[in-house]
């Protein structure tokens, strides 16, 4: 099995190398999809817990334990 990039434009496609085999074989051609990643914030809290655990030593379990005990 040989995997080959293409770009489909006006109903072709047109391929970036030529594919080893010279005889007919069977294809399977997927088209990618953009898709939306859906982003959200950081809460204050949660902000606050980073900026905490960057402003000490640089140990994180030491880091962790003092930050949440």
């Amino acid at each position: 099995m040989e995997t080959v990039k293409g770009t489909y434009k006006n109903g072709r496609i047109q391929l970036s190398k030529k594919p080893r085999t010279r005889k007919p074989v069977e294809v399977t051609v997927v088209f990618h999809t953009p898709t939306k990643r859906k982003l959200r914030g950081l809460s204050g809290r949660e902000i606050r817990k980073l900026v905490a655990l960057a402003g000490l030593g640089g140990d994180a379990l030491l880091d962790t334990e003092q930050l949440y005990s």
